[in-house]
């Protein structure tokens, strides 16, 4: 019987992809049939030979994103095409090995700088959200607080962290903004195990809300928001993290009314003692 497979966007797999001459050279040669099969029946043979014309394999979903993954290093040069940051350094080489199908030959590239060109823009943000809250900031600081773009590093032993986002607030205060805007396990697992490390850092995590139940235990700081965060919303967490000191004027405003309520209460002392009327 035909032998239907469907492929959902998103799934992995491991497959070997022939065209219809392949398959069908495949299915009349026994020598190809022993190399695709561990355990082989003769008594299955013709069997095979019938059901191997009557594969169908369905792709659901988009077709730029399906890559073999043994075969990755083939495409070092489109990968090298979209870091144009790396490309446009001085000075640098690469060799590459390449093995790939059956026939294990063997493939070499050189490359070296000046032979590859940045015809285009580097990537500024890892996504579309990023870019957009960087942009509605703006230069200019927000209730004194002005952005910067994965401008620090946290370490801790042999770990480094780039938070996406810093603050500096105009009176010294600091504070990194990491937002979670996936929630594949695999994505949560490794963000929580980072953050996790930095439990004294001024670190606040932004997420959906609809992502929140997929962490097991959220870190101190947390802000959520529904499909977009808000600048004020924003501006109020990064003065939870950080709270203001008060300043130098406030504190002399204290020790002066401290002072004055001090000399007020001894003006009001009695200047002899009481005297008890019969």
């Amino acid at each position: 019987t035909p032998t239907g497979i469907t492929l959902k966007a998103g799934g992995f797999f491991a497959a070997d992809i022939f065209s219809q001459n392949e398959v069908e050279s495949i299915a009349d040669r026994s020598i190809s049939q022993l190399e695709l099969i561990d355990t082989f029946d003769p008594e299955n043979i013709a069997e095979l030979d019938v059901q191997i014309k009557h594969v169908g394999v369905e792709l659901a979903g988009n077709a730029n994103a399906i890559q073999p993954l043994h075969a990755k290093i083939a495409t070092l040069k489109e990968e090298l095409d979209a870091l144009p940051s790396l490309i446009a350094c001085q000075d640098w080489t690469m060799r590459a090995e390449i093995h790939r199908g059956r026939a294990h030959r063997r493939y070499f590239l050189d490359l070296k700088a000046g032979q590859l060109h940045a015809d285009h823009d580097v990537e500024e943000f890892d996504s579309a959200f990023e870019g957009k809250f960087c942009a509605k900031w703006g230069a200019a600081p927000r209730s004194g607080w002005t952005i910067h773009r994965e401008a620090d590093v946290l370490h801790q032993g042999q770990t480094a962290f780039i938070p996406d986002f810093s603050f500096q607030h105009e009176d010294g205060r600091r504070v990194f903004l990491e937002i979670a805007a996936y929630w594949t396990p695999e994505y949560v697992q490794t963000k929580s195990a980072k953050i996790t490390l930095f439990p004294d850092a001024p670190l606040l995590l932004a997420m959906p809300e609809r992502h929140a139940k997929k962490w097991s235990e959220l870190p101190r700081h947390v802000l959520l928001f529904k499909s977009a965060l808000k600048i004020n919303a924003v501006v109020e967490a990064l003065d939870r993290v950080a709270p203001a000191s008060p300043s130098k004027d406030q504190h002399d405003r204290s020790d002066n009314g401290r002072r004055l309520g001090g000399e007020m209460s001894q003006a009001h002392e009695p200047m002899h003692e009481p005297v008890s009327l019969p």
